[in-house]
């Protein structure tokens, strides 16, 4: 009687020590969640800005090529130009999930490089100026969208 009263007892003991075991798991568990959430929202903020940040270059680059196609200067910058341009709409696009919560962002990006092609393929001017105009206003707002987004995120709002 004495063995099964022991057996018991070992039993209990193993029982409750395995829910204090499984307790703590669950609840380091919840805690590890809670830190890979924070960070990939601090992650998105990052992104979100240094997005911004390189559309802001973008813009600086595009200015210039506006100045060139007014002047009628069909040489090398022009052509250096829309590179950089390109460069950084490529990091900025690299920057952002292709079908994340920044989609639309990624979208209006993927918008401004699609006139700066039609800039590098047309001839006429008037069509280059257009799509340097129209590359200008899509970048503008994407740069106006990461400001939003970022500030949405840092006070709570979720517009996503």
């Amino acid at each position: 009687m004495e063995s099964d009263n022991l057996e018991l007892i070992i039993t209990i003991g193993g029982t409750v020590l395995t829910a204090i075991g499984t307790g703590v798991t669950l609840r380091q568990a919840s805690r590890v969640k809670a830190y890979r959430d924070q960070i990939a929202f601090d992650l998105r903020k990052i992104h979100l800005s240094e997005v911004g940040e390189l559309l802001r270059r973008a813009q600086d680059e595009g200015r210039k090529l506006l100045s060139q196609v007014q002047q009628l200067n069909r040489g090398k910058s022009m052509i250096s130009i829309a590179d950089d341009i390109q460069s950084y709409i490529d990091k900025s696009l690299n920057l952002l999930h292709l079908n994340g919560p920044d989609s639309d962002i990624r979208n209006k990006i993927i918008g401004s490089q699609e006139k700066l092609r039609n800039f590098q393929t047309t001839q006429d001017v008037d069509e280059k100026k257009q799509c340097v105009s129209d590359m200008h206003t899509l970048i503008q707002d994407s740069i106006s969208m990461c400001k939003e987004r970022i500030s949405n995120l840092e006070y709570g709002e979720s517009n996503d």
